[in-house]
């Protein structure tokens, strides 16, 4: 029950970013409708074409989200590469039908020869299918944004898990050289350096820094993996 309020809060979130983004298209796009309207000599005010145009991209913002959630579980990666990219190719006609639904119920078709909305009708309906460019612009820059954004975030997740994996050999490798630091591996090997001391001083002082080489070595690692214990 706690993970409710969670995916409740993801969805909306994600909702409200798509929402963002596209819709910050939209004073552009009005504005190279106006100017494409004036070449051919019609005219219609900023407001309706602004308008117009927040209609189609809140379409598109509404359709991102499943469409992401659509690729993160099927991503065009591994065996099924081939039958998945065919099955999104045939995911721009289903796109398409709900494109055009949720256009119509959001505004009505704009006369411009009337200069006023028109009623919702069959007709005024299936007008909407014919910018299928721009739909199926919509849907295609939907589809290179989620796989984008779920390779980097695999990429990412991989990084993690390789961080995760040094992390656990070094301190393995600390782990060892603590067992060979036990309080009886000093003594007895200060013992032997002790007896080398009178029989061959050379020896000896190998021994002494092999062990200071140890020490030091032990130290270093624990620092290390303190360090990374915090940070993480």
């Amino acid at each position: 029950m706690k993970d409710v309020p969670q995916t409740a809060s993801r969805l909306a979130r994600s909702y409200l970013w798509s929402i963002l983004i596209w819709l910050s298209l939209a004073p552009v796009d009005a504005w190279e409708d106006k100017v494409g309207l004036l070449d051919r000599g019609l005219y219609a005010p900023f407001g309706i074409l602004l308008l117009r145009q927040c209609a189609w991209l809140l379409t598109a913002a509404l359709l991102t989200p499943p469409i992401f959630s659509i690729v993160r579980r099927y991503p065009i990666t591994g065996e099924h590469r081939v039958g998945r990219v065919a099955g999104y190719l045939f995911g721009s006609l289903p796109y398409l039908a709900a494109s055009v639904c949720i256009r119509s119920s959001l505004l009505p078709p704009w006369d411009f020869a009337a200069h006023q909305f028109e009623h919702r009708t069959v007709k005024a309906l299936l007008s909407n299918v014919r910018p299928f460019g721009f739909q199926l612009w919509c849907y295609l820059a939907i589809l290179v944004a989620a796989h984008a954004y779920y390779a980097f975030v695999r990429t990412k997740a991989q990084e993690l898990e390789q961080s995760e994996l040094r992390q656990a050999l070094a301190a393995s490798e600390l782990q060892m050289l603590k067992s060979q630091l036990q309080p009886h591996y000093l003594f007895n090997t200060l013992h032997g350096i002790a007896t080398l001391i009178y029989s061959d001083r050379a020896k000896a002082k190998a021994s002494v820094l092999k062990l200071s080489n140890l020490l030091r070595t032990s130290l270093e690692y624990g620092n290390s993996i303190s360090f990374l214990w915090r940070k993480s």
